[in-house]
């Protein structure tokens, strides 16, 4: 039976995110989550509220993983949170292999 790693992953900010509102103060929010294990967990930041381009989330979110491998994939999902739907303003993806080639330590 293989033990379970727990990875701590920290959002700060966004910086410069495309404004999907124009009008008003973007709300956005942060979806995060790991793929490469057969399950993914998603969590989420809270809204920064009136955030706009430029948000603080300080948030803390914590994933356990069945072993390190180079094949999961962290993705972030950047929403702005809407009255009747959500817009999405962008995502990203990094694959641990690209975390480990630059020295990042995942348990």
């Amino acid at each position: 039976m293989e033990s379970t790693k727990r990875l701590e992953v920290v959002l700060h900010s966004g910086r410069g995110l495309r404004d999907v509102k124009h009008l008003r103060p973007m709300d956005p929010y942060a979806k995060v989550w790991i793929a490469g294990d057969g399950k993914e967990s998603k969590q989420r930041t809270p809204i920064a509220r009136k955030g706009a381009c430029n948000p603080k989330w300080e948030c803390c979110m914590h994933f356990d993983i069945s072993s390190v491998s180079t094949d999961y994939i962290l993705f972030f999902q950047i929403k702005h949170s809407g009255t009747l739907c959500d817009r999405r303003i962008g995502e990203v993806q990094v694959r641990f292999a690209d975390l480990l080639a630059v020295g990042i330590s995942i348990p």
